[in-house]
């Protein structure tokens, strides 16, 4: 059985991540060959390690001229790699993806990782959505996504087969970091013991609120260290984060981190978690899970995705988007439990975390791909 794995580029993110993890979880079953196909991108080192083969391709242009003549060039390349089935993670590349893998017969299966707009002039946007739908089954990454795509595209609702987001429980886990590795953070960006860490990990995009987050520090008394991890672009946004950082007097408590490889042992330092999507809910939230599997309890707004990982006093603490005081209200709860509350919600958010493996979850994805390859 050989699978091609079809996404715009191999960067930063959580659909990036779950092909990558997907790729890693068939190579290592028997009989199973997974095939990147992409623009590239930084994180294509990862599979080379893994020795899993990435073929480059044009996935990412959005161009209709461009799209169209990829369709062919496509076909080309998976019947040349003898692919068995093609699964595509984004809508750009589903339009070539679909009609490449019709014109040679194979079939094709979406992971619909968002909830994309579909409102717009003429409906054009639903349309242009609908291509994820065009296969047997379409997976949603959470029961939020399932039932927005339900909603909107009533007709595909018996294709859609729920299959929630994943963590490697192997590198997700206190017992994979060393004390060692966390001294040396605690070291680089000088924090001092005994104060308590909150981290926040994304991309620096007004979705994600980042905005929200930190007027929700300047309400709080207590001493902390912040550490803000995630690409930014440069942009007007991202001066926008550090000019609100001198504004509410965070400068000496406020640390930019940029992108990162390391955040298991990040986790492993922090005392709270914070998922603060403001404009457009989470339709997963795989940074909540991958700090709920280290023991991090999460603060994250009452909404999409979040409603499925955190629960109120449990695993974390819920408040309202687009609310820096509620924020506020949140993460006092939660820098202030007390050390035996704290230790339980630890063990609580740990346990549930072990509930969404790779391996349980890509094994579900794998069963799919078996029913749709013909013998």
């Amino acid at each position: 059985m050989k699978i091609g794995l079809l996404l715009p580029a191999v960067k930063q993110g959580g659909v990036e991540s779950s092909v990558l993890d997907l790729a890693l979880y068939l190579k290592s079953v028997k009989g199973v060959t997974p095939v990147v196909i992409s623009n590239g991108g930084p994180k294509v080192s990862i599979l080379r390690k893994a020795k899993v083969k990435h073929i480059l391709f044009p996935a990412h242009t959005k161009n209709p001229i461009k799209i169209f003549f990829n369709i062919s060039k496509l076909a080309k390349l998976l019947k040349q790699e003898k692919i068995d089935l093609l699964h595509v993670h984004s809508r750009a590349p589903a339009w070539v993806g679909y009609f490449a893998t019709k014109k040679i017969g194979i079939p094709f299966l979406t992971t619909f990782h968002g909830r994309y707009g579909h409102k717009g002039l003429f409906g054009l946007k639903k349309k242009y959505n609908e291509i994820m739908l065009r296969g047997r089954y379409v997976i949603a990454v959470s029961e939020f996504t399932a039932k927005h795509i339900k909603s909107v595209y009533a007709w595909a609702k018996d294709k859609v087969v729920t299959v929630p987001g994943w963590i490697d429980l192997k590198r997700y886990t206190p017992k994979a970091v060393s004390s060692a590795e966390v001294v040396a953070l605690q070291k680089k960006y000088a924090l001092p013991k005994g104060v308590p860490v909150i981290t926040i990990v994304g991309r620096l995009r007004r979705l994600k609120g980042h905005d929200y987050f930190l007027e929700a520090l300047s309400h709080l008394k207590k001493d902390f260290r912040v550490l803000i991890i995630g690409s930014g672009d440069g942009g007007s946004y991202e001066q926008h984060l550090h000019n609100l950082v001198k504004y509410y007097d965070l400068v000496d408590k406020v640390i930019f981190v940029g992108e990162s490889d390391q955040l298991p042992v990040f986790y492993a330092l922090s005392s709270v978690a914070v998922s603060a999507t403001s404009t457009k809910p989470e339709t997963f939230g795989l940074t909540t899970l991958e700090a709920m599997a280290m023991g991090v309890p999460v603060v994250a707004t009452a909404q999409g995705g979040s409603l499925e990982l955190v629960f109120e006093g449990k695993t974390g603490f819920l408040v309202k988007p687009c609310d820096a005081l509620d924020l506020a209200r949140g993460l006092r709860k939660a820098l202030g439990l007390n050390p035996s509350r704290y230790k339980d919600m630890q063990k609580a958010c740990i346990t549930f975390a072990k509930e969404f493996s790779r391996d349980k979850m890509c094994g579900k994805v794998l069963s799919l791909y078996r029913k749709l390859i013909k013998p």
